[in-house]
């Protein structure tokens, strides 16, 4: 997988950029997951 892309495109409702790995960024994986999917970089 490319990942300069997305990081080009920016944040949406599939993507975010997080600086830590904490309980928010489990908090949104679980999001992801339950929604339509996404990634977290």
């Amino acid at each position: 997988m490319n990942l300069q892309s997305p990081i080009n495109s920016g944040e949406s409702e599939t993507l975010e950029f997080k600086e830590k790995f904490d309980d928010r960024t489990a908090k949104s994986a679980v999001a992801f997951a339950n929604a339509k999917g996404g990634m977290i970089l």
